[in-house]
């Protein structure tokens, strides 16, 4: 190259790495918090285009996994707020007599059986997000429906009562279908939480 072609080359080189630049800018500027829909990456050069499709594909990932998160996090929450409340009236009840060791016991019982219960939703939660990230599958046996109404209806009975609601499972007993017994009881005790708070 000439002096003078070489010259106009390196003064042209900031003008044609904009778009590049431009992209990257995008890039920085996007927070997981508030992630775009796409970056903006209108009137870029053809040699770009893969690398900003790739962003975007990129952004889109993020978004669902996310949107996953969130769902599992507000799940945990919903799940846990009755046994949490059940916990903490069982303590109280344990402490307002601490004097009488059949009372303390019964209530120290009743805290043992939640907390199990807190553990298995917990581990039936997490066991739906990794089936919705599908990283686990879908189980099926047959399961007992009348049963399992019957001990999640059994788990409502005082948030029922409180609300003068009577409740009462109408499944015949032996009645059977095949399903992910951890998952199934989610949906179920899910229905069964929100006619009993609606």
């Amino acid at each position: 190259l000439s002096s003078s072609r070489s010259e106009a080359f390196f003064a042209s080189a900031p003008r044609g790495l904009a778009p590049a630049r431009r992209l990257a800018a995008a890039l920085t500027a996007a927070r997981v918090e508030r992630l775009p829909e796409r970056l903006p990456v209108e009137r870029l050069p053809q040699e770009l285009a893969p690398m900003a499709d790739t962003a975007n594909d990129l952004i889109q990932r993020v978004r669902v996994a996310l949107e996953r998160e969130r769902r599992t996090t507000a799940d945990i929450a919903h799940e846990l707020r009755t046994p949490i409340s059940e916990l903490l009236t069982a303590s109280e009840v344990a402490l307002g007599d601490v004097d009488d060791t059949r009372h303390v016991r019964r209530a120290l019982s009743t805290v043992r059986d939640v907390a199990w219960r807190m553990g298995r939703t917990v581990s039936t939660l997490l066991k739906l997000a990794r089936l919705d990230a599908g990283t686990e599958s879908f189980e099926r046996e047959r399961v007992d429906i009348a049963q399992l109404v019957g001990e999640l209806l059994y788990m409502r009975e005082g948030h029922a009562e409180e609300r003068r609601l009577t409740v009462a499972c109408l499944i015949e007993a032996g009645e059977e279908l095949e399903s992910d017994p951890s998952v199934l009881r989610i949906v179920v005790s899910n229905l069964i939480s929100n006619a009993v708070h609606s």
